[in-house]
């Protein structure tokens, strides 16, 4: 328990001396998801037994469909990243 309390302190000391890395994060995320997407990564799709998220489209509609869902997801968090970045 330690260990994660000083791995979180270390984490929070580093982005509040380097804000401007901190909005680096959600462009990040959205270049991972739309890299999911492109590459079919089984891990965004996972099925944990609720209704209505991405596996049950994937397996219940179609998976190109749930693909082109996390692709756009992940191309607009990219343009709100870049611009959060810039604007702020």
């Amino acid at each position: 328990m330690e260990f994660i309390q000083n791995a979180y302190d270390a984490v929070k000391r580093f982005f509040s001396e380097n804000p401007q890395y901190a909005k680096l994060i959600l462009p990040l995320f959205g270049f991972i998801l739309l890299l999911g997407a492109i590459r079919n990564w089984k891990w965004i799709f996972e099925d944990d037994g609720r209704i209505f998220n991405l596996a049950w489209v994937k397996y219940n509609v179609s998976e190109k469909l749930a693909r082109i869902i996390v692709g756009t997801t992940g191309a607009i968090l990219i343009v709100f990243g870049v611009i959060l970045y810039f604007l702020m």
